[in-house]
């Protein structure tokens, strides 16, 4: 993949999940009942960008900077993406006072799993590299 299609692939890949934690974040908050007057969808739009979506920024990021193939990019994007939601699910349906905690299990959990689509992508490169050899 040029170095071109890299980074149009990090910039969807970083936009997406953006989109995607702003949407699911105003997803779930009207769908509260126990929301807060004045705490409306969107209210926590900065922490949606700066904690929840980094995992796709990670991933964007390994995008950029290396020689992951979109495959293995896809591949990556969709588990995180899918941690991203049952996260959301799990934070906002919950009576739990730590609810909030899933946004940092998930970073636990999100970025490592950017690092081993990468890592994966890599070795799989390897063994097929040394398959047709």
């Amino acid at each position: 993949m040029s170095r071109r299609k890299r980074l149009v692939l990090a910039v969807a890949v970083a936009g997406g999940g953006a989109a995607l934690c702003l949407a699911l974040d105003h997803h779930w908050l009207t769908k509260q009942s126990h929301v807060a007057p004045g705490d409306g969808p969107f209210d926590s739009a900065a922490g949606d960008l700066l904690l929840v979506a980094i995992l796709f920024y990670v991933l964007a990021g390994l995008i950029a900077c290396t020689r992951i193939r979109a495959v293995a990019a896809a591949v990556g994007g969709a588990a995180i993406a899918a941690l991203t939601l049952f996260e959301y699910r799990w934070a906002t349906t919950t009576e739990s006072s730590t609810a909030a905690l899933a946004f940092v299990g998930a970073i636990e959990l999100g970025v490592p799993l950017a690092i081993a689509a990468w890592g994966l992508d890599g070795l799989a490169a390897r063994i097929g590299t040394s398959a047709r050899t």
